[in-house]
């Protein structure tokens, strides 16, 4: 259950990565939407996306997964 939890995470990560590389380097020429800037400006916006994508998904995710580790059913410890 962990390892596919962990590899969906993974996917999400990608997945953000790529469409933040695409748009980088293909919309944003195309649509005019920003100045000229160079390789490593690009770079450091997609790396302060993927920055905050996978702080967003720390908590969440360590928290949650607690919870499911510390799970007990209380209907079960009533005596």
């Amino acid at each position: 259950m962990k390892k596919i939890f962990l590899l969906q995470l993974f996917y999400v990560i990608i997945t953000i990565t790529l469409l933040s590389l695409f748009w980088e380097f293909v919309l944003e020429g195309h649509l005019f939407v920003k100045g000229e800037e160079g390789f490593d400006e690009k770079i450091e916006y997609v790396l302060t996306t993927l920055f905050f994508v996978i702080l967003a998904l720390i908590y969440p995710t360590y928290k949650g997964l607690l919870i499911i580790s510390n799970w007990k059913e209380p209907w079960l410890t009533r005596e």
